[in-house]
């Protein structure tokens, strides 16, 4: 069974303080610099359309999310879900995030990374459920680990 055809857009929604492509975004991405205002820095990892990164920016105001989404139609879905509500502590970003990683944030930058659902998205990965994934550091564990 396919996925559902998207909603359109409506045109007159104006996406440019809520969707970069990946090209877009300064080496390294500083999120106080991007929100203007220091706070932790959570990532999502392939927002599909966007459930996730609307209610956590709406619920979670004292924090910043930056959605990451391969799939250029997702991407400005997402875009058009944080617009409409006017949500301006998150932002939808069209590219690949392994390189988004690599290239453009940083350990000290990322408070979390959220993944859900990526069973056919990452070669030889799999998981039924959803993940939360702290940063690479001694201390830091996966939610639901003790």
């Amino acid at each position: 069974m396919g996925r559902r055809a998207l909603r359109k857009i409506e045109p007159t929604l104006d996406l440019t303080d809520h969707l970069r492509t990946l090209d877009e975004l300064p080496q390294p991405f500083d999120g106080a610099t991007h929100f203007g205002r220091a706070l932790p820095l959570e990532v999502e990892v392939g927002s599909g359309k966007g459930l996730f990164i609307q209610n956590a920016a709406q619920s979670n105001p004292q924090r910043c999310y930056l959605g990451i989404e391969v799939m250029r139609e997702y991407a400005r879905f997402c875009a058009a879900r944080l617009a409409r509500h006017d949500i301006d502590n998150a932002l939808m970003v069209h590219g690949d995030g392994l390189r988004l990683f690599r290239e453009y944030l940083c350990d000290q930058t990322v408070a979390a990374v959220n993944v859900y659902f990526p069973e056919g998205r990452i070669p030889g990965y799999r998981f039924s459920g959803a993940a939360t994934l702290p940063p690479s550091r001694p201390d830091a564990r996966a939610v639901g680990q003790e």
